[in-house]
């Protein structure tokens, strides 16, 4: 009888702990749903933000180098005109002033592109860290680089890589297609 009891009790007690582990398995899987429901939103947008912004803040580098370039342009000619006998003898300092003023707007200007091409490239990087994040081995090239004939990249491709967590549901659900490379 005694056997009997001890048996019943191992019994009631693997049971109890299978249930226990069909729970914590439960939970753990309605915890990761969960979570998917609220970070899934977040990355597509986070993604769609970075990479709005990176292109953005290279179009404003762009256009702020070009006007600043015309206003150097346009500064040099001022300064030119300013000592030459075409304007009338008491505007010469005026077209001084002017030409230096448009100078150092052009030199501001650059500062500015100077930084909106950080901001842009910080922006890339961003977006790079967030697919790294969701599993995607895959990185965007920055926009910045073009403009520097020493750094011409090739393309990036897909980085094969020994992760074995399954990450297809997170790029399904995020819907972002990217091709494998033919080479493999």
């Amino acid at each position: 009888m005694r056997a009997h009891i001890i048996k019943s009790i191992s019994k009631s007690t693997k049971d109890n702990e299978a249930e226990t582990d069909n729970l914590i398995k439960l939970s753990t899987k309605k915890f990761k749903h969960e979570i998917l429901e609220v970070i899934q939103p977040s990355y597509k947008n986070d993604i769609k933000y970075a990479v709005e912004w990176r292109g953005t803040w290279y179009k404003i580098s762009s256009w702020l180098d070009v006007i600043a370039e015309v206003f150097i342009g346009i500064s040099i000619l001022v300064a030119f005109i300013s000592a030459s006998s075409i304007i009338p003898a008491g505007d010469g300092p005026l077209y001084a002033f002017i030409s230096g003023s448009l100078g150092s707007v052009s030199r501001i200007l650059a500062r500015f592109s100077d930084s909106a091409k950080k901001r842009s490239q910080k922006k890339t990087s961003e977006l790079n860290e967030l697919l790294s994040a969701i599993g995607i081995n895959y990185k965007i090239p920055d926009i910045t680089d073009n403009d520097d004939d020493e750094s011409k990249t090739e393309p990036n491709k897909i980085s094969n890589t020994n992760n074995t967590s399954n990450n297809s549901d997170i790029d399904v659900e995020l819907g972002l297609e990217i091709q494998e490379d033919s080479n493999k």
